[in-house]
């Protein structure tokens, strides 16, 4: 059996396709999620009543009593969905169904309300940096809410690459890290800049040449 959520994303992802221009991928690094609700008017309860005996089956009298025993409106909240696919699979529930008031569904009065959310994996830039200051520390250096040094390596690297990637935050990780009165030789000190929704997913060769001059 199909879940309802999985029929409903094959059938949106066919028709969004020519609007979005973009295939559909499973594992595609943009997720676009559409999410649905309704205000429930206490009816989702009477429903699920209907369903207790198929719930109860196959329990022990206990969990059976302490069941019975609960008086509260809002007892559906002890229920998960996993439960009432079991119950909805129960030898018996097509019988009780279709006696019951869920055959037909009743249809819905309640305004629906539609909200989309899009997400992006994030993106990762590598990169070596070389130190040549000693007032300079990796990381803002703050102490009892007073700053040490006007800014730092990672601040120098993030705000920029924020802007030119159009991205809401970033995380930086460096191997190892460096006193901030030591000047550095060599080929520098491997990193990597985590940016995270970024609106510019790709690293384009442009975008990081900008980055490494605005550093500079």
């Amino acid at each position: 059996v199909v879940e309802l959520k999985e029929a409903l994303r094959w059938r949106l992802s066919a028709r969004l396709q020519p609007h979005l221009r973009v295939g559909y991928e499973v594992n595609s690094p943009l997720q676009l999620q559409l999410c649905a609700s309704f205000e429930e008017d206490g009816s989702v309860a009477d429903e699920i009543a209907i369903l207790q005996p198929l719930l109860l089956a196959g329990k022990g009298g206990n969990y059976r009593q302490t069941y019975n025993n609960k008086r509260h409106k809002n007892y559906e909240e002890d229920l998960t969905i996993s439960m009432l696919h079991r119950a909805l699979s129960a030898p018996g529930a097509d019988k009780v169904l279709h006696d019951s008031i869920l055959t037909p569904p009743r249809p819905r009065h309640e305004c629906l309300h539609l909200a989309l959310l899009c997400e992006h994996a994030p993106l990762f830039l590598t990169g070596r940096y070389n130190k040549l200051s000693r007032q300079l520390p990796q990381t803002a250096w703050i102490i009892d809410g007073a700053r040490k040094c006007e800014s730092s390596v990672q601040e120098l690297i993030d705000a920029p690459a924020l802007r030119l990637f159009r991205a809401e935050s970033a995380r930086f990780h460096s191997a190892g890290r460096e006193d901030v009165d030591v000047r550095m030789l060599g080929d520098g000190r491997p990193f990597v800049l985590e940016l995270a929704q970024p609106r510019v997913p790709h690293a384009l060769a442009s975008l990081c040449r900008r980055l490494e001059a605005e550093v500079e």
